[in-house]
């Protein structure tokens, strides 16, 4: 607060010498129960006076400006500031907000030094969506064409108990076959000197002969319980090495499992005599 006017008599004149008047404002604080009249001159071109009284901004009109004070003193600021209605607007800023898929935008041009709005443009919104999972992932919109996946299918076990002949289907001496749900093992005679073997628990199969496991889906796994250790070793070195797949032995059990599933698997040819007790083969159903 720069001064203090004690002013005693209401309708005084309050005279202001506008060189004293700058943008940021001077506050001057004024006795209750009184009414005060503010005039201004030479005031520079292009610009006006502003009073700030509490949370009320009025220009400064010709004539003056009354200022009514009640039983409470009041602190006012007076601004001098540029005119909207004369100022030439060269200087300019402008705030632009880009417009998404579903949403205008806008660019508005505004004189720094009157505060006016010199233009608002609206941009249109521009209707390109970038979709994800059949979402705009900017505005949410439905992409009308998106197709949900196939929620994946988690492989499943099925087992072949050669411990009676309940799951053998056929049987003589060129082929047998043992079925469980959807998988389904096959034994052929192939090379084998003898003719296949018409035994259970465990299944015999002979050296030469040829053993096919297939299901009616893809097969992830499969795990062959032997007779004994000796008989996982026969038919671990009759398979060999697999392409895409792991071969190994765990005491009676032979586990090949695939780096990718596959429609069916072949040995087509045991080195040596090899008994099963069961076939376990994990696969994703069709």
């Amino acid at each position: 607060v720069t001064e203090d006017a004690s002013v005693a008599e209401s309708g005084l004149a309050w005279d202001f010498d506008t060189e004293a008047v700058s943008s940021e404002g001077t506050t001057y604080r004024f006795n209750k129960n009184t009414a005060v009249t503010l005039t201004f001159g030479n005031i520079p071109t292009g610009k006006k006076v502003v009073i700030v009284n509490g949370e009320n901004t009025d220009d400064v009109v010709e004539g003056g400006y009354l200022l009514s004070i009640g039983t409470e003193a009041v602190e006012i600021t007076i601004k001098l500031v540029v005119d909207p209605e004369t100022c030439e607007h060269t200087n300019v800023s402008t705030e632009t907000v880009n417009a998404t898929c579903g949403k205008d935008g806008s660019e508005t041009v505004t004189c720094n030094d009157c505060g006016k709005t010199i233009s608002a443009v609206i941009i249109p919104a521009t209707g390109e969506h970038s979709y994800v999972d059949g979402k705009c992932s900017v505005c949410e919109a439905v992409d009308p064409d998106y197709t949900a996946p196939d929620e994946p299918v988690e492989p499943v076990p099925e087992t072949i108990s050669f411990t009676s002949t309940a799951q053998r289907v056929s049987q003589d001496g060129e082929a047998q076959v043992w079925k469980n749900g959807d998988v389904t093992f096959t034994n052929n005679k192939a090379a084998s000197s003898n003719p296949v073997a018409n035994y259970s628990n465990p299944v015999r199969l002979y050296a030469g002969s040829e053993i096919i496991v297939s299901a009616l889906g893809q097969i992830t796994k499969i795990e062959f319980v032997c007779g004994g250790t000796s008989y996982a070793t026969a038919l671990k070195e009759s398979i060999g090495t697999v392409e895409g797949a792991t071969v190994k032995v765990s005491g009676s059990n032979v586990i090949v499992e695939f780096d990718s599933p596959v429609g069916s698997f072949t040995v087509t040819k045991l080195t040596a005599q090899v008994r099963i007790k069961t076939l376990t083969v994990t696969y994703i159903p069709a």
